[in-house]
């Protein structure tokens, strides 16, 4: 049996495809908008906007039994050659015109062995010593590092 739909029934099911056609559409809008808010904010909080400065220093050892030596250079952080559970000290300043926040972590071979003072507030200078305390089952080797030091607005 074929049924003949009247024009009333027809403007309804044109005007019913209209309206999921716009909900479709509203849909993607809204899942558009949201998928960009959420970038906006991941990336504001990615990247800490309040870093005034970073600053990296390679650090390097050499553990030898019996053999202890000293680098006086001072353009990383090269604590010379310890023998095995022996103790290297070295020193930096740090100055800031303005408070700001301090923050140092470490990376690499010897980030278990050095310890600094952290989390402080600078203003004006401050001389940090670095202490590198290491083990004594530590095997003869070069060793190294890196000291990142991370200045931030407070």
């Amino acid at each position: 049996m074929l049924s003949i739909k009247t024009t009333a029934e027809r403007k309804s099911i044109k005007r019913s495809n209209r309206e999921l056609w716009r909900l479709i559409v509203l849909i993607i809008c809204i899942a558009i908008i949201s998928i960009v808010l959420t970038w906006i904010f991941y990336n504001y909080y990615k990247y800490d906007y309040n870093v005034v400065q970073i600053n990296v220093y390679d650090m390097k050892i050499k553990v030898e039994p019996g053999v202890v030596g000293f680098n006086l250079e001072n353009d990383n952080l090269n604590f010379g050659t310890v023998i095995p559970s022996g103790v290297a000290t070295r020193y930096i300043v740090l100055s800031s015109e303005k408070p700001v926040r301090v923050f140092i972590f470490f990376e690499g071979d010897m980030k278990q062995w050095v310890s600094v003072e952290n989390n402080f507030i600078l203003e004006g200078n401050k001389t940090l010593e670095f202490v590198a305390n290491i083990p004594a089952n530590t095997k003869p080797g070069d060793y190294t590092g890196k000291a990142i030091i991370i200045f931030k607005k407070i």
